[in-house]
């Protein structure tokens, strides 16, 4: 299982935080966009972070464990609501293997993961944000 999503691929490693969401459709094909809201606690602290991070995100369909398959996502918009929650658009650029998770237990259980993403569109984002973060 793990092959195919690692074998030959070059990337970098990234950590992005997870938001597990419940199984819909199936997964999501690449390119789609989603409306996601966002009413955790745990899930609020991920919108509240993307103000200052790369704006990407894991979404999955399944428990957030090592060797599990997942989808990164870019933010296209971003809008929260008086109650805190957050209503979020993304476009799902990557699937991807998570190699290792992690949780903050202070977020509410916030898991974090490591990928090696390989998109352009993924790489290209990060990239950007670590530009500005210098400039």
């Amino acid at each position: 299982r793990e092959g195919w999503l690692t074998e030959g691929r070059e990337g970098e490693l990234i950590d992005l935080p997870v938001v597990c969401v419940p199984p819909g459709d199936g997964p999501p094909a690449l390119g789609a966009r989603l409306t996601m809201m966002l009413t955790e606690q745990r899930y609020r602290v991920v919108a509240q972070r993307m103000m200052s991070s790369p704006q990407l995100y894991i979404v999955t369909h399944e428990a957030p464990e090592a060797g599990n398959r997942a989808f990164v996502v870019l933010v296209l918009r971003c809008k929260f609501r008086p109650n805190g929650s957050a209503k979020v658009i993304v476009k799902v650029v990557e699937e991807v293997l998570l190699l290792q998770v992690r949780w903050e237990q202070w977020a509410g259980r916030l898991h974090y993961a490591r990928c090696r993403v390989c998109s352009q569109e993924t790489r290209a984002t990060i990239s950007s944000f670590r530009s500005a973060l210098w400039s």
